[in-house]
């Protein structure tokens, strides 16, 4: 609890047991929720330009709202080449067509030293209130998909490297102020 909340409510205990009474009014946040992901192996496909989901969960929204996603985990390069990566996190309905977007934040593995110069490991996320196009995206009442996704920035795909510790959240927020 906040301090200011903690304020507001001594206040209301102490005015309630002298006074026989109280009243306040506290904004409730927005429903929210999270889940985790297991590890994601970054396939040999040969290809490795298009993107992989590494986690995703349902979305119900029940009134209009704009949507703050959070997510991240731990890139490794695990002895591959691939040492940059992109995460950025989506937002799709119930035909599967995408409705929102994060922004993409690209993630770089450190060097992992001259006697393994392809081992690095980076830990990051992106997080904000999706968008569609240049303005904030409000979600009609429905059912949607949010997915993290990692988008390898070249091309073959290493078979050793993973993606894991990820995790995605959001929470449904007002659409004024």
């Amino acid at each position: 609890m906040g301090s200011e909340m903690r304020s507001r409510f001594g206040a209301c205990v102490l005015f309630a047991i002298l006074a026989g009474g109280c009243t306040t009014t506290v904004a409730r946040p927005g429903f929210a929720d999270t889940v985790r992901g297991a590890t994601l192996s970054i396939l040999n496909t040969g290809d490795c330009m298009e993107p992989l989901t590494v986690v995703s969960m349902p979305v119900t929204v029940k009134e209009p709202s704009r949507l703050y996603a959070s997510a991240g985990g731990r890139y490794s390069q695990n002895g591959s080449t691939l040492n940059v990566v992109s995460l950025y996190i989506e937002l799709r309905d119930t035909a599967g067509s995408l409705v929102a977007l994060s922004q993409e934040v690209v993630l770089s593995a450190a060097y992992g030293g001259p006697g393994a110069p392809d081992n690095g490991d980076v830990v990051g996320g992106v997080e904000g209130v999706l968008f569609a196009g240049s303005a904030p995206f409000v979600a009609s009442p429905g059912s949607y998909v949010l997915k993290l996704m990692l988008r390898p920035a070249s091309s073959p795909c290493p078979a050793q490297s993973f993606f894991d510790r990820s995790s995605l959240s959001y929470q449904l927020a007002a659409t004024a102020p």
